[in-house]
C-alpha cells in the first residue's frame, strides 16, 4: 500500500507541474474488492488524501465504492465538508447489467425497468452541502452489454429497439444522478459490438445532449435572453425567500443578504459554463455546457466566498436557485 501511495504522489506532482494535460482528477483505487471498507480502506484513503493535499489540494480525487455505494457516499460526505480544507472527493462506480445472477435472470425489459430506479440513494444523500456534505458520484464504466441469458428472455421486441432504449435510459440516468459517465469502451472487436462506442452511437443508443449541438450565434442569443430576464427573476426569488421565512419563523434573525449573494453567484457561474466554448471558438457548432458536478462546485464556491456560520444555508439555497433559473432561461 505504501508503493501505491508513492505512485499516486508521483502522478500528483506531475499534475501540479502541469506535465499532464487535461487531467480531470486522479483515481486512487479502481474497483476495490468487496469488504474493503471493513479492512481499513477508509483509513488508507484518508492517509493518501492528506499526503496528496500537501502537494496539490485542488486536484479532484476519485475513490472506489468497493461495491458499497451507500457507505462510500457517507465517507465522501464526511470528507467533503465546508469546514474542511482538502481535495474534493468523487465516488467512482461501475454500472454493468450482464455479470451477476440477478442480471442473467432478467429480460432486457426487466433490466431497463431497473435502470429507471438506479441511484435514488444519491438523490437522498445530496442536495444540501451545509447539512450533508458534498456527495458526488461518477459512473466510470458502463456499457450496453447484456448476457445471452437475458436476450433469450425477450419476446415481442426488436433487438435493436431494446438496445437503443437500454443505452438511452442509462445515458439519461447517469446525466441526472451522476457528475458524468464514461462508456466502456472506445473500440471493441466486432463480436463485442455492445461494448463498442462508435457502434452504439450509430445505433442511436447514445445521442448528443441538445445543448451540445447549439451553434455560436444561438449561444449568444440565449445568453442575451437570460441576461435580460436576470434582475426580474432575482428580485422575485429574493422576495419569495424573505416572505417565506418571515412567515414561517417570524421575529427570527436571518441573514437574507446571503441568499442574494448566492443567487447572483449561481446565475453567473451557470452562464459562464454555458458560454465557455462559444467564447473560445467564436464560430460554428460549439455547444453550451452545464455545471456537471454541482455539489462539488457549490462546495468550492462556498469555501472561496468565505461562507461560514449558521446562515450559510441561505447562501447555498440562493446559489442553487440562481443556477436553476439561469439554466431554465438558457435551455428553454
Amino acid at each position: 500500500m505504501e508503493l501505491a501511495k508513492r505512485c499516486i504522489l508521483f502522478v500528483t506532482e506531475e499534475v501540479a507541474k502541469r506535465n499532464v494535460e487535461a487531467c480531470v482528477g486522479i483515481q486512487l483505487v479502481n474497483e476495490a474488492s468487496w469488504g474493503a471498507w471493513d479492512e481499513g480502506m477508509g483509513s488508507w484513503y484518508e492517509h493518501v488524501i492528506t499526503a496528496v493535499g500537501q502537494v496539490d489540494r485542488s486536484v479532484p480525487l476519485y475513490i472506489s465504492d468497493a461495491w458499497d455505494l451507500s457507505r462510500a457516499m457517507q465517507w465522501a460526505a464526511h470528507m467533503n465538508r465546508p469546514e474542511r480544507s482538502a481535495n474534493p472527493i468523487i465516488v467512482a462506480v461501475p454500472r454493468y447489467y450482464c455479470f451477476t445472477h440477478e442480471d442473467k435472470s432478467q429480460s432486457p425489459v426487466d433490466i431497463v425497468r431497473r435502470v429507471k430506479h438506479e441511484m435514488e440513494d444519491v438523490t437522498a444523500a445530496s442536495g444540501s452541502v451545509v447539512d450533508k456534505g458534498a456527495v458526488q458520484v461518477m459512473v466510470v464504466e458502463w456499457s450496453c452489454a447484456l448476457d445471452s441469458a437475458s436476450w433469450v428472455r425477450y419476446r415481442g421486441h426488436i433487438r435493436d429497439d431494446l438496445l437503443r432504449r437500454f443505452g438511452q435510459i442509462q445515458a439519461e440516468k447517469w446525466r441526472e444522478k451522476a457528475g458524468g459517465s464514461y462508456f466502456w469502451t472506445a473500440k471493441a472487436q466486432y463480436i463485442l459490438e455492445d461494448w463498442d462506442f462508435p457502434t452504439i452511437v450509430r445505433r442511436g443508443a447514445i445521442t448528443t445532449p441538445k445543448n451540445f449541438a447549439l451553434r455560436y450565434d444561438e449561444i449568444g442569443f440565449r445568453c442575451g435572453k437570460a441576461v435580460a430576464h436576470k434582475e426580474k427573476e432575482k428580485l422575485g426569488a429574493v422576495d419569495a425567500h424573505i416572505k417565506y421565512w418571515d412567515s414561517t419563523a417570524p421575529d427570527t434573525h436571518f441573514e437574507h443578504w446571503r441568499f442574494d449573494h448566492g443567487w447572483d453567484q449561481g446565475f453567473t457561474d451557470a452562464m459562464d459554463f454555458f458560454q465557455l466554448r462559444a467564447v473560445a471558438n467564436k464560430k460554428g457548432e460549439c455547444g453550451g455546457d452545464r455545471i456537471g458536478m454541482l455539489e462539488l462546485w457549490i462546495l468550492k464556491r462556498m469555501r472561496e466566498a468565505g461562507q461560514k456560520g449558521p446562515f450559510t444555508w441561505e447562501w447555498e439555497h440562493g446559489f442553487r436557485q440562481g443556477v436553476k433559473c439561469c439554466e431554465a432561461l438558457l435551455l428553454d
